[in-house]
């Protein structure tokens, strides 16, 4: 019974703490000093020198919980963990000493801060609702924010003598900045199309030597036999979806249609020995009856039959 109950206590401690959300920071300073948004939940902070915080260990500060400490022992530089469901907002701007930032396990961030520090690493990878990020006054040599869907706003600097053909992370980052402030010119073989969906006529878009086409149903999702669907986010037209490259994963049966976003689509021919091709897409505008019966009857959308 005794060796029963002593299993049994092992196993519950093993599960016990399962956080959904992770942020790991380096520093190589005398003192922290971050904020978290308030709604968090199961929050412990690992501060690296055997010393720990918790929910309400933490000081109010307009939307978000505040967590400073000062280092006392002679270890340097000190890593910090931060454990929480629900991380949305996190700064950790000012600090002036925090080398590397991980924030890649945190799935729902959406506002990041961290300028004036000394990164040298910053990774967003799986950050896929992060709208804005300010990063500016590092020492960043590269920043990837492919995986950023969802980017609005990005303020940061990269370190000029690395601007070069080899560097193509940085190029991402300034196309990604541009591409939420103006458009980028459409491709010559951009087709213009007026759809109207399931309930009001159904237009069928069927590309040149294609044998199937996509549609909008009745639902106002983007569907069609053979096709799948990757929406990428808000950008300023057709030209800007050239900067997402198509996935391996990831790929639906059907997208939500919305004024403003990009898509990346695939139809697999099955009568060609299933040949893949490959569709840009952007919707212009949505289409609307008349003012005396509202509703969205359709879209007008730009496409682009990508021959990979």
């Amino acid at each position: 019974m005794n060796l029963l109950l002593l299993i049994a206590v092992c196993v519950f401690a093993s599960v016990e703490i399962a956080f959904a959300d992770k942020v790991v920071v380096k520093i190589s300073g005398t003192q922290i000093k971050s904020l978290i948004n308030k709604d968090v939940t199961n929050l412990n902070i690992d501060r690296g020198d055997g010393t720990k915080s918790y929910n309400l260990d933490g000081y109010n500060q307009d939307d978000y919980l505040g967590f400073d400490h000062n280092y006392t022992d002679e270890k340097s530089p000190h890593t910090i963990i931060i454990n929480a469901d629900n991380i949305q907002k996190l700064a950790v701007s000012l600090n002036f000493s925090i080398t590397s930032l991980d924030v890649s396990q945190c799935p729902k961030l959406k506002k990041l801060y961290c300028h004036y520090n000394k990164l040298t690493s910053l990774n967003v990878s799986q950050c896929h609702e992060l709208t804005t990020l300010i990063c500016y006054e590092n020492e960043l040599t590269s920043l990837d924010v492919s995986d950023c869907y969802e980017l609005i706003y990005v303020s940061g600097d990269i370190r000029p003598n690395l601007y070069n053909t080899h560097n193509v992370k940085v190029e991402r980052i300034e196309s990604r900045a541009l591409s939420q402030s103006k458009s980028m010119p459409n491709p010559k073989g951009t087709i213009s199309v007026n759809m109207r969906n399931s309930d009001n006529g159904k237009t069928i878009v069927t590309p040149s030597g294609f044998k199937s086409g996509f549609y909008i149903g009745n639902d106002n999702n983007f569907r069609g036999n053979g096709y799948t669907f990757v929406r990428i986010g808000k950008v300023k037209g057709l030209g800007n979806t050239f900067e997402k490259s198509f996935p391996e994963t990831g790929w639906t049966d059907i997208a939500a249609v919305a004024e403003g976003y990009g898509y990346l689509a695939k139809y697999n021919d099955v009568t060609a020995g299933w040949k893949t091709h490959y569709i840009r897409i952007y919707v212009v505008r949505e289409i609307l009856s008349a003012t005396e019966h509202p509703g969205i009857i359709g879209a007008e959308i730009d496409y682009y039959v990508d021959n990979k």
